[in-house]
C-alpha cells in the first residue's frame, strides 16, 4: 500500500486486509514512516464491487482514513471524497488490488484538506 498523501509520501511497511461478511465491506490498513512520524492509512469499501467497478464516498460506504504524527485526515460518506477503483479481486485466494484518489479533510478543521493518489495490493482474512 502506497500513495501520495499532500506532500508527503507514504508507503507502508505492513499491510493487513481484512473482508467482515456481516458488514459486507473489505479494507486495508497500512503502517509505515512518513518523515520521522509513524503513519496509517486505512481504506475500506464494499465488497460486493466488481472488478473494473468504482466506489465514490458520496453513494457507497466507501472511506479512507490517514493519520500521521498528531494529524487526522479522513473522508467518508458526506465528508470529503474519495474513488476506489477495484483491480482485481481473487475470492479463492483472497487477494485484492485496485487504487484511490481522492480529497481528505480534517475532521476537527474542515477548511484544512489534502489530496490523495494511492494503491493497494493485499491478502484478506475473512471474519463473520
Amino acid at each position: 500500500m502506497s500513495a501520495q498523501v499532500g506532500s508527503h509520501i507514504f508507503n507502508a511497511t505492513q499491510v493487513e486486509g481484512i473482508y467482515s461478511r456481516s458488514l459486507g465491506l473489505i479494507g486495508a490498513f497500512g503502517a509505515g514512516v512518513t518523515g520521522s512520524d509513524s503513519a496509517k492509512l486505512f481504506l475500506e469499501f464494499p465488497f460486493s464491487l466488481q472488478r473494473s467497478r468504482l466506489a465514490w464516498s458520496d453513494t457507497s460506504r466507501t472511506s479512507v482514513s490517514y493519520f500521521s504524527g498528531k494529524e487526522v485526515f479522513t473522508a467518508f460518506p458526506r465528508f470529503g471524497r474519495v474513488e476506489v477503483s477495484l483491480y482485481a479481486n481473487d475470492t479463492v485466494n483472497h487477494i485484492f488490488e485496485g487504487a484511490f484518489t481522492g480529497i481528505l479533510y480534517n475532521p476537527l478543521n474542515s477548511s484544512d484538506s489534502l489530496k490523495i493518489n494511492g494503491k493497494f495490493n493485499s491478502t484478506y482474512s475473512v471474519q463473520p
